[in-house]
C-alpha cells in the first residue's frame, strides 16, 4: 500500500477508523481506497480472470468482511460511549456523596484529634484540598454599624468613643 495514499484514506501503520453507519459513497466506506481499487479491478476487468486462491468473488468476500467488522466497531464504539457516560454520571454522584460524607466526618471528628488529623488528610472529591476543620466556639455578634453621617473629619480618632 502506498504511504501517501494510505494517509489521505485515512489509514495508519494498517490500522483505519472504520465508520459505516451512514455510509452513503465511496468515501464512506472502511475498506481503503487502493484496495477497493484491486476489488473493482477483479470485478470489472480482471473478472474472467481467476488465480489460485484469488478472484473477484474472494476479494469481495474479504471486502465485505472488513465491512461487517467495521460496523461491529461502530456498536463497540457506540455501546463504548454510553458506558463511558454512565461512568462519568456515577462517578459524579459518588463525589457529591464522598463530599458530604467528609463534611459530616469532619464535623464529626471536631473532638477526637486522631480522627480530625486523619481527615485532614484526606482530598475532597475531583482533587480538592480538603477544606480546614470548622472553628470550635461560638462566633462573635455583630457589631452594628453606625451611621458616619455628620461626622466632622478633622476630629481625630483618638478623641472619637469607641463603640
Amino acid at each position: 500500500m502506498a504511504a501517501d495514499a494510505g494517509a489521505a484514506d485515512g489509514v495508519s501503520a494498517g490500522h483505519r477508523t472504520p465508520t459505516v453507519a451512514n455510509a452513503t459513497g465511496p468515501h464512506d466506506d472502511p475498506v481503503p481506497a487502493d484496495l477497493r481499487a484491486v476489488v473493482d479491478l477483479f470485478s470489472h476487468d480482471l473478472r474472467e480472470v481467476i488465480f489460485p486462491g484469488v478472484d473477484a468473488a474472494v476479494l469481495r468476500r474479504h471486502a465485505d468482511e472488513v465491512r461487517a467488522r467495521a460496523r461491529d466497531v461502530d456498536r463497540a464504539r457506540a455501546a463504548l460511549d454510553a458506558a463511558l457516560a454512565a461512568f462519568d454520571e456515577r462517578t459524579a454522584a459518588l463525589a457529591g456523596v464522598a463530599a458530604r460524607a467528609l463534611a459530616y466526618a469532619r464535623i464529626y471528628a471536631a473532638d477526637q484529634p486522631d480522627l480530625a488529623a486523619r481527615l485532614a488528610e484526606i482530598e475532597g472529591p475531583r482533587g480538592a484540598p480538603a477544606p480546614p476543620p470548622p472553628r470550635r466556639g461560638r462566633r462573635p455578634a455583630p457589631r452594628p454599624q453606625l451611621p458616619l453621617e455628620g461626622r466632622d473629619e478633622t476630629v481625630s480618632d483618638a478623641t472619637t468613643p469607641p463603640f
